[in-house]
């Protein structure tokens, strides 16, 4: 009888256990979800910015040569 307590006991900790284990699962599933969704909007915002920064190279380069043919 002992034996047969002990396995239910043991049952029930487990079952205690996978319950937990499921919740975790649950809560990293979400944290994934919301980090995914920031990495999104962070490679957006780092590609607006590269674009930014050629046009503004671009700009750069052509104000230089402008200087330059004016003789300035």
């Amino acid at each position: 009888m002992t034996d047969e307590n002990e396995l239910k006991a043991e049952i029930e900790r487990l079952k205690f256990k996978n319950e937990q284990l499921h919740l975790y699962n649950d809560r990293m599933t979400d944290s994934n979800f919301e980090l995914r969704r920031e990495i999104q909007t962070l490679k957006k915002q780092l590609t607006e910015v590269t674009d930014d920064n050629k046009k503004i190279s671009l700009q750069i380069t052509e104000l230089t040569n402008r200087l330059r043919d004016a003789n300035f």
